[in-house]
């Protein structure tokens, strides 16, 4: 049996771990809504970089380079995972989603995988897939442009290289609560069916802007906001259900060690009046030693 003293040594550490990770647990609610603001922010400017799509193709048709590019068959992907852990099979979960989606598809012809966090790079490795990276995952929603233009950089790498001429991203999405679900999109090529929703949906206003940049330059640019957007959204969405998914594994532990505290603090009580019961014993038991003693003479 512990002694008293081990017992509360036990019980004041489970204790310590219990603010430990009821401060993890606040961290990762607070991170939650940073990232699902950051998401609702994205989702305007794409509202907006949309708009300009639709007024440069209003009269015209979906550029040719488009469509040719969208029968390409050799296959980059990008992977956001978490560069941190306790987030449960946070990795595990969008890994075996790739492989049960895209593998089978591809028909082993991947020519890169850029792993976005440093944990789930080693279950990329474990699928056979040719992992790049990783890229660190940024701090806050202040530094998540930084990442996507390297990652944008390495894109364009991939392209003019070879390794890959459509490019899909693999990530998971927060849902309610703690839920989240995994996704999967093309970042590269365009679909064509998107730009011709886009030049065919009724423009919202009596009249349409114009331009001044010639078609050939401004196109790309609006292409590449575009793109940009979609990595964004991409990383800000992956880091919301990476918190979201941390908040839950915090709160199962916490749920836990309160148990546990329980338990030792129960032990403890019990230890403590057995003490205490063997002494008062010891007492009696002196105290009547000497009433007997006394008697004798």
């Amino acid at each position: 049996m512990a002694s008293l003293e081990s017992l509360r040594r036990n019980l004041d550490r489970t204790r310590d771990l219990k603010t430990v990770v009821k401060t993890m647990k606040s961290i990762a609610a607070v991170n939650v809504r940073h990232y699902e603001r950051a998401v609702g922010s994205v989702n305007e400017y794409n509202q907006t970089v949309e708009l300009g799509l639709r007024a440069l193709l209003f009269d015209k048709a979906v550029p040719i380079e488009v469509r040719e590019g969208a029968s390409s068959q050799t296959l980059g992907v990008l992977v956001f995972g978490s560069d941190q852990g306790m987030c449960g099979p946070f990795n595990e979960r969008i890994v075996s989603f790739l492989q049960e989606h895209l593998l089978k598809d591809a028909g082993g012809r991947i020519g890169a995988a850029l792993a976005v966090g440093e944990r789930v790079v080693p279950y990329l490795k474990d699928a056979g897939l040719p992992v790049e990276g990783p890229i660190n995952l940024p701090g806050a929603p202040d530094s998540v442009t930084w990442s996507v233009q390297e990652i944008l950089l390495i894109v364009d790498e991939w392209r003019r290289s070879g390794k890959a001429d459509r490019v899909e991203i693999f990530h998971n999405h927060p849902e309610s609560g703690a839920a989240y679900t995994s996704q999967r999109q093309t970042l590269i090529p365009l679909d064509p069916r998107w730009l011709r929703e886009i030049r065919e949906s009724p423009w919202p206003g009596r009249s349409l802007p114009f331009h001044t940049m010639d078609f050939v330059d401004l196109f790309p640019a609006l292409v590449r906001q575009s793109l940009l957007v979609r990595v964004y959204r991409a990383f800000v969405e992956s880091l919301a259900a990476e918190n979201a998914s941390r908040f839950a594994s915090m709160q199962s532990a916490e749920d836990n060690l309160e148990e546990r505290i329980g338990e030792l603090e129960a032990s403890y009580r019990r230890q403590r009046q057995s003490m205490i019961s063997e002494e008062l014993f010891d007492v009696i038991a002196g105290f009547e030693a000497l009433s007997e003693g006394k008697g004798v003479r």
